[in-house]
């Protein structure tokens, strides 16, 4: 039977450490931090954009940057939340503050 293997790659795209501690940077957040950025970058080129509005656009540029915190707040926590629902709820019950815990990994996003 042939197939083709799935490559080996690792989670980490590369690895600072600061002593005591290790600042690592994931494909997992890169993917996150790439969509935020491509949907602000999005959102404020619709904005600026006249011809798909019949009167003034619904947001300013100013406005849909101070949504944009509020919105990585939300994905963050809800990423987390979703993990703590959806794979461990009865470990993070007996655990809450392991919850607190992000860099140990645990996000979840399905959509």
């Amino acid at each position: 039977m042939s197939y083709i293997p799935f490559p080996n790659l690792s989670p980490d795209i590369f690895s600072i450490p600061l002593g005591p501690m290790t600042l690592t940077l994931r494909w997992y957040a890169l993917a996150y931090i790439a969509g935020l950025l491509a949907g602000w970058k999005l959102i404020v080129w619709m904005i600026n954009t006249p011809r798909l509005w019949s009167g003034p656009p619904p947001l300013t540029a100013e406005a849909v940057e101070r949504l944009l915190t509020w919105v990585i707040f939300g994905v963050i926590l809800g990423g987390r939340l979703g993990y703590v629902i959806f794979y461990q709820p009865y470990y993070f019950l007996q655990n809450p503050l392991q919850i607190l815990r992000v860099w140990e990994g645990g996000m979840s996003f399905h959509g």
